[in-house]
């Protein structure tokens, strides 16, 4: 490695994507008593890094793993800058002359692409991730083309099912486990997947197509069957030969849709959600409490499917403890470990021009210091909201982000407990039976002025409410289960009164044309 009595210096020279990551080229002097040195990318939507091993003439190449493919934090929406951290100190690396000379790149991998250009001033190389289009799909007179034709064209009906959630990020949540009942009992069902890059993983029994390609419009149009957690995009009109199943994403305690208040919610989606709810054939609820409160929120006036969530019905079997032993092993902890799954929702008055900030309440330096004091080893497995995945925060080192870890039920069953305030976690959660722990320091603002409840939370909750980190760390000493037990029992049986391995099953089984066979009554799978 080439030496510096002062500061570090260096350039990057070469970037390339690759099957196997984002490949950083260049040169460094870093002064002699460097130890320790990590090459960076990073921006809004978090960051992935890989040790800086430099030659003796100062030369480097770092393979940058970006595919989200394990939950790398890979977006489409943000940009991301090239760094270089040396020994805790913070280096943009500009692009060297050459570099510059070839800008913008534009590299693909086969399965996404990115765009390559340099920051203003600095100069360091800016990498922009975008979904890996055909040369005609790609700019916005080809868009506007494939959607009039979309619209306008009849389609050719396909026997399969087009399953999408959260617009393409992830292939999750509800969908994904109807997908994995649907290909247990249905095998020769045609499965596709709408996904925003093609470097979201999708089960393997199914095929993924890339949001607003050609092929994407023409199975979107044909799918007999239509399963979304959430909605189309705003051009979307469903044909007259499809079933269009909306599972929505969670029992809500916290307001939604039309009872929403005015300034939390913007006149654009109170429109979409309209021409939504209006395609909707079936609306999957979890219970009847969401059942009552569904139709007026989204302005719904169809059947509503109460059999449970099928999203839940991986925290059943056999199989859950198996996830739990690799889920932590992957993470590296122990056995006698306690893992807190801190998860809390967004928040409407949280939003700047990056989008919703993260919600961090929890004081997780207190959380060390506590486990220090009480020989108490503890991990947090922090799980921020979809809505703020892009904004990035520092976390210390006992603290896992898993944001944009695919599954979340994973997660659920690697926990001990789980630290959370308004979130419709809480009702998936109960499922376990482990202790639910409310951190809810603005639960006066939230109720009255933020969004609003459905329920009082204080009467409700299966677990105890606290104002500050210190009332959480108090409570997690408790005996929760004899302090709360009879209030667990009572909001298991009016939220989750159906969730017993087998949801997927009994929804599948009441959707005309599909031949899949109710489950046997009463066979209830055991939890992990």
């Amino acid at each position: 490695m080439l030496v510096s009595s002062g500061r570090a210096t260096g350039q990057i020279t070469a970037v390339d994507l690759t099957d196997d990551g984002l490949s950083v080229g260049g040169w460094l002097r870093a002064p002699r008593d460097t130890s320790h040195m990590t090459l960076r990318l990073s921006g809004k939507a978090g960051e992935v890094s890989a040790p800086l091993v430099v030659a003796p003439d100062g030369r480097f190449t770092v393979l940058l793993p970006v595919d989200d493919r394990g939950g790398n934090p890979l977006s489409t929406t943000f940009g991301f800058v090239i760094k270089a951290d040396i020994d805790g100190q913070e280096l943009w690396l500009p692009a060297s002359r050459t570099l510059l000379d070839g800008f913008p790149l534009d590299l693909e991998n086969g399965r996404i692409a990115a765009t390559v250009t340099s920051t203003p001033g600095a100069g360091a190389a800016w990498v922009r991730f975008r979904s890996r289009f055909a040369e005609d799909e790609r700019s916005r007179r080809d868009q506007a083309r494939m959607i009039e034709e979309y619209r306008a064209l009849p389609p050719e009906p396909l026997d399969a099912v087009l399953f999408e959630t959260f617009s393409g990020r992830t292939a999750g949540d509800s969908p994904l486990a109807l997908s994995a009942e649907l290909h247990r009992s249905r095998p020769d069902i045609a499965q596709y997947w709408s996904v925003a890059t093609l470097a979201t993983p999708v089960p393997e029994w199914s095929t993924p197509v890339l949001r607003h390609s050609r092929e994407w419009f023409r199975i979107l149009a044909g799918a007999r069957y239509l399963v979304n957690n959430a909605n189309w995009p705003w051009f979307f009109v469903k044909k007259e030969h499809q079933l269009y199943l909306q599972t929505w994403h969670g029992t809500p305690l916290k307001r939604i849709g039309n009872d929403v208040p005015g300034a939390s919610l913007s006149l654009s989606y109170r429109e979409l959600m309209v021409r939504e709810a209006a395609a909707w054939d079936v609306l999957l609820a979890q219970n009847e409490y969401s059942a009552e409160i569904f139709p007026e929120a989204f302005d719904y006036r169809g059947p509503v499917l109460v059999e449970g969530y099928p999203r839940n019905d991986s925290l059943f079997g056999a199989g859950a403890a198996d996830v739990r032993r690799r889920l932590r092993a992957g993470f590296d902890i122990d056995d006698d470990v306690q893992v807190l799954l801190y998860a809390p929702t967004w928040r409407d008055n949280l939003k700047g021009a990056g989008g919703y900030g993260r919600v961090t309440y929890l004081d997780f330096d207190a959380v060390v210091a506590d486990a220090a004091v009480t020989g108490r080893r503890t991990v947090i497995l922090y799980r921020g909201h979809s809505n703020t995945a892009g904004s990035a925060a520092a976390l210390p080192p006992e603290v896992i982000d898993v944001t944009s870890y695919p599954d979340v039920n994973d997660l659920m069953l690697a926990s001990d407990a789980l630290v959370t305030d308004y979130s419709s976690i809480m009702f998936d959660y109960a499922v376990t039976r482990k202790p639910i722990y409310f951190l809810v320091p603005d639960l006066a603002l939230y109720s009255s002025t933020t969004r609003g409840f459905y329920r009082d939370l204080a009467e409700i909750a299966p677990g105890p409410l606290c104002a500050t980190t210190g009332e959480v760390l108090a409570a997690l000493v408790e005996d929760n289960r004899t302090q709360f037990g009879e209030r667990y029992d009572l909001f298991v049986a009016e939220f989750a009164p159906l969730d017993d391995g087998n949801a997927s099953q009994r929804v599948l089984a009441k959707l005309p044309g599909l031949g899949v066979a109710a489950p046997v009554a009463g066979d209830r799978a055991a939890t992990a």
